[in-house]
């Protein structure tokens, strides 16, 4: 019996399988592929962000001293710009104030210079002067009438008169006097009152009074502005009478040195800048060498804590003063003793030798 034939495959249901096993395949991979990148990025992804921030860490300590330097160099040179700023303002009110200090012709002008010149000072300023045993206010900042006391009614004021030296006090009518506290009102909270007194000759001439809150008053330029004030008034004023040239009542030793009144205008005219030369050395180092004053007065040692500065001011005062002859005083000496060591000389201490004359 012949065999039957059998019957042929359908093509099209085989390729259809096929097809389905080839997609099938290709899902399975394709999702086996993105698994793979997923966790390949998610890997790169955590040891990138770890490796960045190594690198920024290692670039920014690389980077911090020279970032330190450049921002110091620019807050120094701003620092810098800023002070001499602040310096020539300093210094053009200094020289427009002496300008006008300096052409007062009268007593009415060099008050308002200085009274000009001292309005940045603090809230309220005022210029009196000595009218014997009595203080005169002729000028002041807000404007007030003159008025005119005693001034042994003014404590603070009684004091910086006797004593020579500014003076901070609390604000009182006792420190100023009913008659002022009541013509100024009542100051800013916190206030205290400031004196500066202003010799000429070795005299008081007047106060240059301020008040106002600590933070609001600058005391170094109201004493400047006064020693300005008095060093004009003092060249400018009429020659002094005799014993002008001691120093509160300090006497030259020699018995036989003559009186004020019998020297020429040419040895008036050199006490006179003898004078002032001693004292703006020694309001120099006050002023400029508080604490080293503080530290020798304290340890009665003031020539051996500025032995460089107060050698070096008495070969200047020996070789201005006393090498051309002529009779002289000592004012180095005296100014030593008045001022910087509160009229007691052992506080200048033993290695202290002494008056030149």
């Amino acid at each position: 019996m012949p065999l039957a034939l059998m019957p042929s495959p359908d093509t099209s249901e085989f390729s259809e399988i096929l097809a389905q096993a080839r997609q099938t395949a290709r899902e399975q991979l394709g999702s086996a592929w993105l698994l793979h990148i997923a966790k390949t990025e998610e890997a790169l992804r955590s040891d990138w962000e770890a490796h960045l921030q190594h690198l920024l860490t290692e670039r920014f300590d690389a980077l911090a001293p020279e970032l330190e330097t450049v921002i110091r160099s620019r807050v120094d040179t701003a620092l810098q710009r800023e002070t001499a700023v602040a310096t020539r303002a300093i210094t053009q009110r200094l020289n427009q104030a002496s300008r006008r200090l300096l052409q007062a012709e009268k007593q009415e002008d060099w008050t308002l210079a200085l009274l000009d010149a001292a309005r940045p000072c603090a809230p309220r300023i005022g210029v009196l002067t000595v009218q014997g045993d009595r203080l005169r206010l002729e000028r002041a900042n807000p404007e007030l009438p003159v008025c005119e006391f005693a001034a042994a009614e003014a404590a603070a004021f009684d004091q910086a008169l006797r004593t020579g030296e500014s003076l901070i006090a609390a604000w009182t009518p006792r420190e100023i006097s009913e008659t002022l506290a009541g013509a100024l009102g009542a100051p800013a909270e916190g206030s205290r009152v400031y004196a500066v007194p202003l010799e000429a000759r070795g005299k008081p001439i007047g106060l240059l009074y301020a008040d106002g809150p600590k933070d609001m008053v600058d005391m170094d330029a109201l004493e400047l502005l006064g020693s300005l004030a008095a060093s004009v008034w003092d060249k400018r004023a009429p020659q002094p009478v005799a014993g002008l040239i001691d120093i509160e009542g300090a006497k030259p030793k020699s018995a036989d040195f003559p009186a004020w009144e019998e020297l020429s205008p040419e040895e008036q005219e050199k006490h006179l800048r003898a004078q002032r030369f001693a004292r703006v050395q020694v309001a120099e180092w006050q002023l400029y060498k508080a604490e080293s004053v503080q530290r020798g007065r304290i340890e009665a040692a003031l020539y051996r804590v500025l032995q460089t500065e107060i050698d070096h001011a008495r070969r200047q005062y020996q070789d201005q003063f006393l090498s051309n002859g002529g009779p002289m005083v000592d004012y180095m000496h005296l100014e030593l003793v008045r001022k910087l060591a509160n009229d007691k000389e052992d506080l200048l201490g033993p290695e202290y030798p002494g008056p030149l004359v």
